[in-house]
């Protein structure tokens, strides 16, 4: 019988804008060190290299006992750290290269039991520094690249019914002003494989200052019982790639555009993308001498117009049906301007102007505690007027989305003559969170909209819809896969406008925290707002304050307003279903940091 020509994956490397791929290949009863070549991280070309290890003796390493490859550039050259031999008498070897193909064996690594990862352009106490793993992650040094010691204890241990309850390798160390980043592999109780980090003190290479309370990346979910292995991962592009293999075939997971962002949960991070809660919050709460505002104030419109932030913002009081006030500032967190009447109220009967909170029997379309009415307002300029979408509730049938609006000046001169609402949504049909952008595109408005669980967007010809003339539901954001906003996500503030895209402000509930609301990030394509280009990994606000879980419902934050003031973004949120809010950020970082953080993905890897 003929011999079966095989090959495994052992591990890569990057060098001058190429990727390397290092496997060992049978043939013909022959074996041999093989590489091919990556121009774009994800597609491998077969090359004429043949990379060999060579003793001190120059004889060549055997093949088929050479396995788990990490290389790391250590100045001018490459070092390598790999396992030798089979089974339980396999030992950790060294070896340098300057070219990836011809290297030079430096011998057993001494004290070091598992394959790591060096630090590059990074010496502590003039020794290099070198992760690795097995029962627990250790951190070992050296002068010289043969002669290691281990340090005392445990640089980071398993924890128990988390997704590293099982420690396994180690695939890189990065460094920069923050820390140095280390991913390692781990696996849970019920075996899947998963990427996680932590982040260690430069100058104290054990201290640990930070570490991934979740994994970055696990295994799908349909590789449940499969061998999986981590094959390397390198720093291209701007990206940190890990390659992983399941079952000889190999797949890139994009773990992040910037290995940096790894870290951003460091005490000061410089990279975390998130808002900062006002220390004035609640910036609006309900004032007992209205009745129409006692009992909740939340969820506001916002725009900046004429040197003040205005706020339009639910209000329920004692008969329980929802109506909108509004307030001002100059500064966008203290607002000393707020009228004492209501500047909108139900008018037609598919708003509730005809309810009587008596005879209310529609509990499952309750929202905030209202019984109907006017809800979660969001306005956008365009043109001269200030166009309003918001929540209409007759308290018996599914919400839909109505649209009103109003010219600027009689808005700025409180002259609240808003034009009659109509509906915009199809009937029997729960619609929320609509809002709409403030510019055309390719000569259409766009419309965002929600039907559980996804974000619609619509591309309408005009903002004058015909009586019977309803959203189309065009096109589909949906809920990541298992990310934090997993179970259902909407529209939150009207996007705003920048030189990189629309930011989107959303808020969302994922399937692991279903009971709580949270706010995250998008940016969405200038030229077609219904594509994603990028989106927040983890919520840039989550209910913690006790303003956000004191109230209607406990665990709510909800945008439905934010403007650009000064260059600082300001997102206007309601806490609790209770009280008005803000957060901030500065744009110009905000945008950086949301670019720089994107979801990890499964890619498949090509070999032609």
């Amino acid at each position: 019988m003929e011999a079966k020509d095989t090959s495994s994956n052992l591990g890569v490397a990057e060098k001058n804008g190429k990727i390397y791929l290092f496997q060992t290949r049978s043939e013909k009863k022959r074996d041999f060190f093989d590489v091919t070549v990556s121009t774009n991280g994800s597609t491998f070309r077969p090359s004429r290299l043949k990379p060999v290890i060579i003793g001190t003796r120059r004889q060549k390493e055997k093949v088929k006992k050479c396995r788990d490859f990490r290389i790391a550039r250590i100045g001018k050259e490459f070092f390598l750290n790999y396992r030798y031999g089979l089974g339980a008498s396999s030992k950790i070897f060294g070896a340098l290269s300057f070219d990836l193909l011809e290297w030079k064996k430096v011998g057993k690594l001494t004290t070091v039991t598992d394959v790591g990862a060096i630090v590059p352009a990074y010496l502590w106490n003039g020794a290099y520094v070198m992760y690795y793993g097995g029962r627990n992650l250790r951190v070992a040094v050296s002068e010289d690249l043969a002669k290691w010691k281990t340090l005392r204890g445990a640089t980071l241990t398993p924890r128990k019914n988390h997704f590293d309850h099982f420690f396994g390798t180690v695939g890189g160390a990065f460094v920069d002003q923050d820390g140095i980043v280390v991913i390692y592999t781990s696996r849970d109780k019920e075996k899947r494989f998963s990427l996680g980090a932590a982040v260690f003190d430069k100058n104290q290479p054990q201290k640990l200052l930070w570490r991934s309370e979740r994994f970055l990346w696990q295994a799908p979910q349909e590789w449940k019982g499969r061998a999986v292995s981590l094959v390397g991962i390198i720093e291209f592009r701007k990206k940190i790639i890990a390659y992983v293999s399941s079952e000889e075939k190999m797949a890139t997971v994009i773990l992040t555009r910037s290995w940096r962002d790894l870290g951003s949960h460091l005490p000061s991070p410089p990279t975390i993308l998130k808002l900062n809660r006002s220390e004035k919050n609640p910036i609006l709460q309900p004032r007992g001498h209205n009745s129409w505002e006692s009992q909740a104030t939340f969820n506001p419109a916002a725009v900046y117009e004429g040197g003040k932030v205005h706020l339009v913002y639910r209000a329920i009081g004692d008969h329980g049906i929802s109506v909108l006030g509004y307030a001002a500032s100059a500064d966008g967190i203290h607002f000393d301007e707020r009228l004492d009447y209501p500047i909108y109220v139900p008018t037609q009967p598919f708003e509730g102007a005809t309810l009587d909170p008596a005879t209310f029997r529609a509990y499952p379309f309750m929202s905030g505690g209202g019984y109907g009415g006017c809800e979660d307002p969001r306005i956008t300029k365009v043109g001269d007027r200030f166009y309003m979408t918001y929540v209409a509730f007759d308290g018996r049938n599914p919400p839909r989305v109505a649209l009103t609006s109003i010219a600027v000046d009689d808005f700025l001169n409180k002259r609240w003559n808003w034009d009659k609402p109509i509906l915009i949504s199809s009937p029997d049909v729960i619609d929320k969170n609509a809002c709409i952008l403030g510019e055309k595109v390719n000569g259409q408005f766009v419309v965002f909209h929600r039907i559980f669980p996804n974000i619609l967007v619509d591309f309408v010809e005009t903002l004058a819809f015909k009586e019977g003339e309803y959203l189309k539901n065009e096109f589909m954001i949906s809920p990541s896969a298992r990310g934090w906003d997993s179970r259902k996500l909407g529209a939150g503030a009207p996007p705003i406008k920048t030189e990189y895209g629309w930011l989107l402000i959303y808020q969302a509930v994922g399937d692991q925290d279903a009971s709580r609301y949270k706010i995250g990030a998008m940016l969405l394509d200038a030229d077609d707002p219904s594509k994603v280009l990028y989106r927040s990994t983890q919520p840039v606000l989550e209910p913690l304050a006790h303003y956000e879980n004191n109230g209607h419902k406990w665990g709510v934050v909800y945008p439905c307003g934010a403007v650009v003031k000064e260059g600082r973004l300001l997102v206007y949120y309601g806490g609790a279903d209770r009280v008005v809010c803000v957060a901030e950020a500065p744009l110009e970082e905000f945008m950086r940091r949301l670019m720089s953080a994107e979801s990890p993905e499964l890619r498949p890897v090509v070999t032609v």
